[in-house]
């Protein structure tokens, strides 16, 4: 049976208004699960509300923050429902879109996790954003916790996930790709993802910290995702855009 228990409340998660368009209402951030519970399948949910006088049309990206080796997640929102995968995902279907007239509310996201009887923490972010709009206009963290220490520090993330940074963005011709990780690495590397999770690009990262140049030719217009992992784990992400 599902154990969920609200360990970190985050004001955005309350309807304390973050930004002038959207904003949460939900149970929390950490949900917990257990390893005897093989096919468990862990859940997080809430309502996004439309606080403008203007009716939206919204989407959702998932970031991977960090993974457990072995387990996988999806997310549903209207009529949106992406397959069990691991890595970032970005929901770039028009038929995928969610439309909120002022006011309203949508009762229907739900991210899921599945341990399968691997213990760890894997935290992902999910950003809510106009379809018309590439920036993230809303994100919530979700920390999934299986018999495992729930490690959880909002703003520390948030310093981490920053700190590969990525100049210019966007990218015309060459980028600078900035990257530092917690701890010399024992399998580094910089990996770039496309909006629906598939690896376009692998660099592999020696040191400790250091800059990586990516030349904006070898990608199509878009937007990219920007990963360094160390055996396998997600350290650090970026959003990156080639113009």
């Amino acid at each position: 049976m599902l154990r969920k228990f609200l360990v970190l409340l985050i004001v955005a998660l309350f309807g304390i208004q973050l930004n002038a368009q959207i904003q949460f209402d939900g149970e929390g951030d950490v949900y917990y699960g257990s390893i005897a519970n093989v096919g468990e399948e862990v859940q997080a949910s809430w309502d996004v509300i439309n606080a403008s006088d203007q009716t939206l049309e919204l989407s959702c990206r998932r970031y991977a923050l960090q993974e457990v080796p072995g387990a996988d997640g999806n997310f549903c929102w209207g009529l949106l429902c992406i397959a069990w995968s691991t890595g970032h995902y970005n929901a770039s279907n028009p038929d995928d879109a969610v439309f909120l007239a002022p006011g309203e509310s949508n009762h229907s996201f739900k991210a899921k996790y599945r341990h399968h009887g691997i213990a760890g923490q894997g935290i992902y972010r999910y950003c809510i954003y106009e379809r018309n709009d590439l920036v993230d206009d809303l994100c919530q963290i979700v920390n999934f916790c299986v018999d495992a220490e729930c490690l959880v520090s909002t703003e520390n993330m948030e310093l981490e996930a920053s700190g590969l940074q990525i100049s210019p963005n966007p990218i015309d011709r060459v980028g600078n790709i900035t990257y530092k990780f917690k701890q010399a690495p024992n399998n580094g590397m910089l990996i770039v993802y496309n909006t629906v999770g598939m690896k376009v690009k692998e660099i592999k990262l020696n040191s400790r910290e250091g800059i990586v140049y990516l030349g904006a030719s070898e990608f199509q217009s878009g937007i990219y995702f920007c990963s360094i992992e160390d055996n396998g784990q997600v350290q650090q992400t970026a959003r990156m855009i080639i113009q």
